[in-house]
């Protein structure tokens, strides 16, 4: 929590002295994306944002950071690991509000190998600095009854990630 702490006050300190893009409605995304976004220009990344998520998300804001920037970073660091220079290193953002949910896709290219048992890409950090990224999405999908899906394709990884908010504000 004091990582997403810290990337919130970073995005509130950066939002104050350059110029934000208006990606969405949502001033957080907007701050985590230009963050990122910047981020990734620094890191030779290509990344495309199209994002749709509306102010007044019924998704508290420390749950909403922690997903957009840990799934961020993960593509980040993928695309980082990247020796292939024949191989773009590109990382595609995609979200939108329907039916009281919130629909997530990051998509990045990836040469890591996959851990076929977990469903998951092995990552080149040691055992125990890694994992607690996709954890803290985990349980950030699990409080908001949603489905967290992730799939290997050839040089590619995808995560799908649906929060389904509305049950969460009935509660």
């Amino acid at each position: 929590f004091s990582q997403v702490r810290e990337v919130m006050e970073s995005a509130d300190r950066m939002m104050k002295q350059t110029q934000v893009y208006r990606f969405c409605e949502n001033p957080l995304v907007n701050a985590v994306l230009t963050m990122k976004g910047q981020r990734a220009a620094e890191m030779g990344v290509e990344a495309e944002f199209k994002v749709r998520v509306e102010e007044g998300l019924a998704v508290e804001p420390l749950d909403l950071c922690s997903l957009f920037c840990n799934l961020i970073d993960n593509a980040l660091e993928a695309c980082a690991r990247i020796e292939d220079d024949s191989l773009p290193k590109k990382m595609e953002v995609k979200a939108d509000c329907r039916g009281g949910c919130l629909v997530l896709q990051v998509r990045n290219t990836s040469t890591a190998r996959w851990n076929r048992g977990m469903g998951r890409p092995l990552t080149g950090k040691k055992e125990g600095d890694h994992g607690l990224g996709l954890k803290l999405v985990e349980r950030t999908v699990n409080r908001y009854q949603g489905n967290l899906q992730m799939e290997q394709e050839e040089n590619q990884v995808r995560v799908n990630v649906i929060l389904n908010y509305a049950a969460q504000a009935a509660l």
